[in-house]
């Protein structure tokens, strides 16, 4: 007969050793995060293009994002802003976005990534010039997977900086 102590230990060794496997499992998954990082290298492609319908296609109906002040905003509030602001975007020069790490969310369908991004804009002031812009920022999206592939549920703003042409402006 087994010793029941030596059985609950054994017991709690087997179930961290199966909690270790999957979450190994799952953060060594280079299938899910190489789709990711597919899906921001096509998302930084379309902001170059300025292809909002691309951008806005990948957000999810339910999409909600919050800024690092902490506003928060529907998928529907976030493009009505977005759209305002398009008249005065004369180009967008370059947009990155890098995967610092990636993470099971609630279930298997849905990942969270945390990212750092940099975008340099050329933007119409309203001394009728062009100004540039750079942006450099982390933040964490929560992707949902759907039929269609990768969909972006929730995109968290977590820390940026802001220069025009030049000066900091944060």
């Amino acid at each position: 007969m087994f010793d029941r102590r030596r059985l609950s230990v054994f017991t709690l060794v087997a179930c961290a050793l199966v909690l270790t496997s999957s979450v190994l499992t799952f953060a060594g998954d280079s299938g899910t995060r190489k789709e990711l990082e597919a899906a921001y290298a096509k998302h930084d492609q379309a902001m170059k293009d300025k292809d909002w319908d691309y951008i806005k296609s990948v957000e999810t109906e339910d999409y909600t994002e919050k800024s690092k002040e902490g506003t928060v905003q529907n998928k529907q509030q976030a493009d009505t802003q977005a759209d305002s602001m398009l008249p005065m975007l004369t180009a967008i020069t370059s947009a990155s976005t890098v995967i610092t790490g990636v993470r099971e969310g609630k279930s298997e369908d849905e990942v969270i990534a945390e990212t750092s991004d940099t975008c340099v804009l050329i933007v119409k002031g309203n001394d009728g010039k062009d100004h540039t812009m750079e942006i450099a920022s982390k933040s964490r999206d929560t992707w949902v997977h759907r039929d269609a592939g990768w969909r972006i549920k929730y995109h968290e703003g977590l820390e940026s900086t802001t220069k025009v042409d030049g000066q900091l402006l944060n």
